[in-house]
């Protein structure tokens, strides 16, 4: 067999095949125990010494060649395997830290926003705590409650211009008190 494919016969290589796949293959997986990558090595094997011409080179003997040949590509493709492997963890381990850097600055960032959240809702209440009853009470109606002009008016018992007369007054006030805080 080995003379014939030195001497360029396809058909040599064809028996060569038939022969010595299951063999190969069952080593490849014995190694890889992955069916489906054990066939891809195999097949790389064969390609590789087909295309190289690497019967031209085999001195004593040719399963030898290919048991040694498959071997080398298996643990070749596991090294690779666990380098990429490495990296993955590697590289997830800079995801975590980066997602976990992530959440504390956006928790930091809300409870920043919340403190100062606070701190606005309370001045403003102070501030609606100083205006009269009734403006207070309006301002409570439509912004908190969210009732219309007319359903707040209706529910103090005061017309509608009244009710009105009320909020303006009301807005005028706590505009006047935030732009002399500025």
């Amino acid at each position: 067999m080995l003379k014939s494919l030195k001497e360029g016969d396809a058909r040599a290589f064809g028996k060569l095949y038939e022969k010595y796949y299951h063999s190969l293959y069952y080593k490849a997986f014995s190694i890889v125990r992955d069916k489906y990558i054990a066939e891809d090595l195999v097949q790389e094997c064969f390609t590789d010494f087909y295309q190289k011409k690497l019967y031209n080179h085999v001195h004593t003997s040719l399963q030898a060649l290919l048991f040694i040949r498959i071997k080398h590509q298996c643990l070749n493709y596991l090294e690779k395997e666990n380098r990429e492997s490495s990296k993955k963890r590697k590289y997830s381990h800079v995801v975590l830290a980066t997602e976990s850097m992530d959440y504390v600055e956006q928790y930091m960032e809300n409870k920043a926003k919340s403190e100062e959240f606070e701190k606005i809702r309370h001045h403003l209440s102070g501030v609606l705590d100083k205006l009269p009853q009734q403006q207070h009470s309006v301002l409570l109606s439509l912004y908190r409650d969210g009732a219309t002009y007319k359903d707040s008016a209706h529910s103090m018992g005061i017309s509608l211009n009244t009710f009105q007369t009320y909020v303006q007054r009301a807005i005028k006030k706590l505009r006047l008190h935030f732009n002399t805080e500025q």
